[in-house]
């Protein structure tokens, strides 16, 4: 008699199959990572090309605590009223932050809106900020595939 399978045995069972495994996973989830940072990216540059000049009036700042190293701090979000040439519009930042606290009720601001997206807000000076979140992404699945290959070249 003979065997039929055309794959070696180890291959199917036992330390292949676990470092094939292991290495096509750590190379999957880096393909992810890279399409989840492609995605971030173009969603943040079609924001960024999107964005409109207004002049707006703050309204209020919202506050929360939020933990931050094992310490507690304050963290602001200005509310920020403004007229878009349809209507007026009461719009949030886009983010809570401990700097944006220096702003009072009543000062007269310029923000950037989205159309698209008119109810969040940023300001002038965050507008040429890197997508910090897509650079992590990317990072971290070229990390991965990196991973994956290194594992292959030594273990395999």
């Amino acid at each position: 008699m003979y065997n039929r399978c055309i794959v070696p045995k180890c291959a199917l069972t036992g330390n292949g199959a676990v470092k094939g495994g292991i290495i096509l996973g750590f190379i999957i989830f880096g393909i992810l990572a890279l399409g989840l940072g492609a995605f971030l990216m173009y969603a943040h540059n079609s924001r960024r090309a999107n964005m409109t000049e207004y002049q707006g009036t703050v309204i209020g700042i919202r506050e929360k605590m939020q933990k931050k190293s094992y310490l507690l701090v304050k963290v602001y979000c200005p509310v920020v009223k403004y007229d878009n040439g349809k209507r007026e519009i009461t719009a949030d930042h886009h983010s809570y932050d401990q700097l944006l606290g220096n702003y009072c009720e009543g000062d007269l601001v310029t923000i950037f809106a989205d159309p698209r997206m008119p109810k969040t807000f940023y300001f002038p000076e965050e507008n040429g900020k890197a997508c910090y979140e897509a650079i992590a992404a990317f990072v971290a699945g070229a990390a991965l595939i990196i991973v994956g290959i290194m594992f292959e070249i030594l273990i395999g």
